[in-house]
């Protein structure tokens, strides 16, 4: 939320943080807004509520990936989007889960 005036405090902790990183004298800055992120390849959230959550949508991954591909990305997905971004650059300083797994294909 850049607006910095979002209901939960984590969200306009991240905007408060955009909008500074924005104002600061980078050639580029991007901010990743991904929404949900299939972790892959081992990895774990320290967060026992989501590791059962994502045990539970984990056969389902493919099917939901299908239906709401705008909104669903993997954890290998966000960090090719990283690096290629880095390489490439991007059109919008804001990626969401459609910029970031188009980002992530970019040079394949």
């Amino acid at each position: 939320d850049s607006s910095e005036n979002g209901r939960v405090m984590w969200a306009r902790v991240k905007g408060r943080i955009e909008n500074k990183l924005l104002s600061m004298p980078f050639s580029n800055a991007f901010m990743f807004r991904p929404g949900f992120i299939q972790p892959m390849k081992g990895i774990k959230s320290s967060t026992k509520l989501y590791n059962a959550l994502y045990a539970l949508f984990k056969p389902f991954y493919p099917i939901l990936k299908t239906i709401f591909p705008k909104q669903i990305t993997s954890s290998p997905q966000l960090g090719n989007a990283m690096i290629n971004i880095v390489i490439y650059g991007y059109n919008k300083k804001y990626l969401i889960n459609n910029d970031i797994n188009l980002l992530a294909e970019k040079n394949k």
